[in-house]
């Protein structure tokens, strides 16, 4: 009697002094459609205030198989090919490390939840496992797995499965239908096609003969500046100006003929320049200052009449005339045959 109320009291003292960890799983509804989003909810509960969980594991969840045969046309359990399962909110391919904020104080001890929404995509009857505990191992902590939880996935809501075992019909004759206009289109389609690389041959072999055709030079005759200074001279001569009165045409006519000339001779800004700038270049461009004195004196005596109003003898200006035909003429540039210099 004494003896066997030692080996008691020993097993008591071992059940106290052995931690103990349980885990479970249930699923929210045991019973779903493919394509149904689900969710299945893990507890660890660690007895005592003392963790000794280190981690949880959802490896056993990565490959489930149906328990039953989902293949009507025969009794055998396919242990083959894994279902499909969806897992949405949590990552079943890694071990997590549990910390004590991961838990909560209860009644029963320190608890850990965890809910996973998942999706099921294959028919068939399933044991969902419960994940794996990683304990203490100075602990001497004992781990409890409770009995794991069993899914029915359906076919979707008016789906059924076929059943192949259903005799097979005997293959009806093709019936041949009537041969339209439409049956004929690819030949357009081809001709189009033809058509359009012509086309496209042709444009290409266009381009590259205009590419290799040398292109038409344009010779531009770029006429002397006396010769042009010459011609309105003359056709300013003939309209008589002055002599039917209009002496401010006549003087503004004749100072653009002549920086006109100066422009195109000796390559100055003379139209758009006063006479002090005029004379300013033409000393840059190497002008013969002989002709300096009279070409001031014609430019002085137009700005006076345009902007001065002035009114000068009627005798200076015919000499104004003969005196820029002779400028021009004295400093033309002309071109030696011989060797093509200017002078």
């Amino acid at each position: 009697m004494m003896r066997f109320v030692v080996i008691l009291f020993f097993s008591f003292c071992v059940n106290v002094l052995t931690a103990q960890v349980t885990v479970g799983s249930t699923v929210t509804k045991d019973t779903a459609r493919i394509g149904e989003r689900i969710s299945i909810n893990f507890k660890v509960v660690n007895r005592g205030n003392t963790l000794n969980v280190k981690a949880i594991d959802y490896a056993p969840l990565e490959e489930l198989f149906s328990i039953v045969s989902t293949d009507p046309t025969t009794d055998t359990i396919d242990t083959s090919t894994p279902a499909d399962f969806e897992w949405i909110s949590q990552r079943v391919d890694e071990k997590f490390i549990l910390k004590q904020a991961d838990f909560t104080k209860t009644n029963e001890g320190l608890v850990y939840e965890n809910k996973i929404d998942f999706i099921v995509w294959d028919m068939g009857v399933f044991d969902i496992p419960n994940p794996n505990i990683e304990v203490d191992s100075n602990s001497n902590t004992r781990v409890n797995t409770l009995q794991g939880s069993r899914l029915f996935v359906l076919p979707p809501e008016g789906v059924m499965p076929q059943d192949t075992t259903e005799a097979i019909m005997p293959i009806i004759p093709i019936i041949a239908e009537p041969v339209t206009w439409r049956d004929y289109m690819w030949i357009a389609y081809i001709a189009g096609v033809i058509l359009l690389a012509l086309l496209l041959i042709w444009l290409f072999l266009r381009y590259q003969r205009k590419k290799n055709e040398e292109p038409e030079i344009e010779e531009i005759i770029i006429r002397p500046a006396h010769i042009i200074a010459n011609e309105k001279l003359n056709e300013l001569d003939n309209k008589q100006l002055w002599q039917s009165g209009d002496i401010k045409g006549y003087q503004s006519e004749l100072t653009y003929i002549i920086r006109e000339y100066l422009e195109n001779r000796y390559e100055i800004q003379a139209l758009e320049s006063t006479t002090g700038e005029i004379k300013r270049d033409l000393k840059a461009a190497n002008f013969d200052q002989a002709h300096e004195k009279k070409l001031l004196e014609i430019l002085q005596i137009a700005d006076m009449v345009k902007f001065a109003k002035a009114k000068p003898s009627d005798n200076i200006h015919q000499a104004f005339m003969d005196d820029a035909k002779s400028f021009v003429k004295a400093t033309q540039l002309l071109i030696k045959e011989d060797n093509d210099e200017l002078v």
